[in-house]
């Protein structure tokens, strides 16, 4: 009872960036290593978010000055295919203007909070292998 809808709203945001943080951690452990996180749409309107993404994942978050990612990079494809240029890395550096980036600040502050949360993972992980089981037979008259 003495949490209010903003505890709730930070707790959701926490946890989605505990989950990005662990996709990080699974691209590192097959030898993927991020220099960044561009992050786009929405939730990268929010300087809390985002400076709270580069705290837990411990990674720079940059923001692009166009938000729409998919459109963009829609058009540089179209770009690319079009001759406009030479490739997309050429693409990349002439349409893509970071605006902001944050900078981690206290990443060893969610060090017990990020343990929690995989152990909070790993423990649900049999429930939605039931429930998926659920559908698959529910799905097929079974």
């Amino acid at each position: 009872m003495k949490h209010d809808k903003f505890d709730l709203t930070l707790a959701i945001m926490e946890g989605v960036v505990h989950l990005l943080k662990k996709n990080m951690m699974c691209l590192e452990e097959i030898g993927v290593k991020a220099e960044m996180i561009i992050s786009t749409g929405g939730g990268a309107r929010s300087e809390l978010w985002s400076q709270m993404k580069s705290d837990i994942t411990a990674y720079i978050v940059a923001i692009p000055e166009n938000e729409e990612a998919a459109c963009l990079g829609a058009a540089m494809i179209g770009a690319v295919s079009e001759g406009l240029f030479a490739s997309y890395e050429d693409a990349v550096q002439q349409c893509v203007v970071i605006k902001q980036k944050f900078i981690p600040r206290h990443p060893d502050r969610y060090q017990k909070k990020h343990k929690l949360f995989n152990r909070l993972f790993d423990q649900i992980l049999p429930v939605y292998d039931y429930d998926a089981g659920n559908e698959i037979l529910l799905k097929t008259g079974e």
